[in-house]
């Protein structure tokens, strides 16, 4: 079906829906979906723990599919004095997502929009109900053509707040790192970016990196024959989450932030007694080396994967001296 999608984008004809029957969005749902929800947790989660202020009105849940962004997000800051919209070129998809959403919120306001069913990309068009206040976007980079991209990044230059979750690939972390970058004019970047310098996993020297994290699978991952299934059937290693994202909000005016603030990307290198962290700040990527001696509670928690990686850290000649949580 993905391929089917796919060989389709650039066609200049009009499209065919690329869902089969419900049946197959019931099982994408329940499956590839839920693993979805996972990454939006976590995203959603941080959201919440970093104070965030989500603003009222609309949700437009972009390229939607079977509605697992809009569906997440409504769980995390309710539906009140907000509806949602879901946009994607099946109608087939649009249906069932309005209906799971129905099924699950029973005073949900959802805003029926019109599907372009003769895009060329993922999109769709204006919902009647007007601006944007927060814009979801789900694993769509990679379904979109050039006409299709274009198009997204002048819908989210209109949003409030742009909440985006792709897959951890290198080729699609970096594609959503560009993005971000080009929607730096009309948007301040708040997660995971302590900074609104340009990427630093963009840099030349910069080539082989890549800004991902791993989100925690739910605990019915491991406990459940439904997964176990799943998991030997498809071949898929259950423990492995890995996702990009980006939280972006209006500029409206200057955004200070603080240069020792950095995150740390992807997975730290240990060795005995040291770990080699890849930061980003305001200056770009660079390693940092902690020693376990420094800080042992937090160096557990490295090895355990859990670590907080929204650091400040004042360091000299790339060793780590002082560190806290941000």
């Amino acid at each position: 079906m993905r391929t089917s999608f796919l060989s389709q984008i650039d066609a200049t004809t009009t499209l065919p829906d690329y869902w089969n029957s419900t049946r197959d969005l019931e099982i994408y749902d329940a499956t590839f979906g839920a693993r979805i929800a996972w990454k939006w947790n976590a995203v959603l989660g941080e959201i919440a723990r970093r104070g965030v202020e989500i603003p009222h009105g609309p949700v437009l849940d972009w390229g939607a599919g079977t509605g697992i962004a809009g569906r997440a997000f409504l769980r995390h800051f309710g539906t009140k004095e907000r509806s949602v919209s879901f946009l994607d070129r099946s109608r087939a998809a649009v249906q069932f997502a309005e209906r799971k959403t129905r099924e699950e919120f029973s005073d949900v306001v959802i805003v029926p929009p019109a599907v372009a069913a003769t895009s060329s990309s993922t999109s769709a068009s204006e919902p009647k109900s007007g601006g944007t206040g927060v814009m979801l976007a789900s694993h769509v980079i990679d379904e979109l053509d050039d006409a299709g991209r274009a198009e997204f990044v002048a819908r989210a230059r209109t949003a409030q707040l742009l909440i985006w979750v792709e897959s951890g690939a290198k080729t699609t972390s970096r594609a959503l790192s560009s993005v971000r970058d080009a929607l730096l004019d009309d948007l301040d970047p708040l997660l995971p970016c302590t900074h609104r310098s340009t990427c630093g996993v963009l840099a030349e020297a910069r080539a082989n990196d890549w800004c991902h994290h791993f989100a925690p699978p739910a605990p019915d991952a491991f406990t459940t024959l439904f997964w176990r299934t799943f998991s030997r059937t498809l071949s898929i290693d259950m423990r492995s989450l890995p996702y990009s994202y980006l939280v972006a909000r209006r500029r409206e005016s200057e955004r200070r932030y603080d240069a020792d603030v950095v995150r740390v990307i992807g997975t730290p290198r240990l060795d005995k007694g040291r770990a080699t962290l890849t930061v980003c700040g305001t200056d770009g990527l660079r390693e940092s080396m902690l020693l376990e001696r420094l800080d042992r509670p937090r160096f557990k928690t490295l090895e355990k994967g859990t670590a907080e990686r929204r650091l400040a850290i004042h360091e000299k000649n790339g060793r780590i001296e002082r560190i806290e949580t941000r």
